[in-house]
């Protein structure tokens, strides 16, 4: 609605993270991502985007541990996921869909992860699809120990499916369908509202 107070002044710091901005071309996977502009070293892997006047995209990451396999990959959305628009604006609906595919040897993994299968598979592939609702539903006053800021707030919902795939005998086939527990698969509804007010390069907060 319209004319609201978000006070969020009594929340406490429990964790600060310092995450460099950097020039893409910098970073170990650039060649991956030749029109990113930037660069995010989070501290657990690399994320790459590109910055315009109306938008800041994310082409994709380099990050290890992903699916439970004790890898490194390198994802590219196709298409890239919007992080931010410009300019913003009470009522502003915005919808967008994203996926990444990325497929790997067996060969670059332990055969224990492989033990209880009678035979260990020839590739992996993992797929994830994006499907994005935002919604500026509200501005007014948002109240951190920071200061109090004039803000929009901006409602995201994310619907994310994630699948990974054994390639046996050349068929695909599911490993949900084996019934392996591993983490972060099937599908999730995330529900998040970021706040931002102008001249303010960052959200003034995220609630998730």
């Amino acid at each position: 609605g319209e004319n609201q107070v978000w006070d969020f002044l009594n929340i406490g710091v429990d964790t600060t993270l310092v995450i460099p901005v950097m020039n893409a071309a910098q970073g170990s996977a650039f060649a991956s991502f030749p029109s990113a502009n930037l660069l995010l070293n989070t501290g657990f892997g690399e994320s790459y985007y590109t910055r315009s006047s109306s938008e800041i995209t994310l082409l994709g990451f380099v990050g290890g541990g992903f699916g439970g396999f004790p890898i490194t990959i390198t994802p590219t959305y196709n298409p890239p996921v919007i992080e931010k628009r410009a300019p913003m604006n009470f009522f502003d609906v915005n919808t967008s869909e994203s996926s990444f595919l990325v497929a790997f040897s067996t060969a670059i993994l332990p055969d224990s992860l492989f033990s209880a299968f009678p035979f260990k598979p020839d590739s992996i592939r993992i797929h994830q699809s994006l499907s994005r609702l935002d919604v500026v539903d509200g501005w007014g006053q948002t109240i951190i120990p920071g200061g109090n800021y004039e803000s929009l707030r901006e409602r995201r919902r994310t619907i994310t499916e994630t699948t990974v795939e054994v390639l046996v005998f050349g068929v695909w086939i599911d490993l949900a369908s084996f019934g392996f527990p591993l983490p972060g698969l099937g599908k999730d509804t995330t529900l998040e509202y970021h706040y931002y007010a102008a001249d303010i390069k960052e959200p003034i907060a995220i609630l998730d």
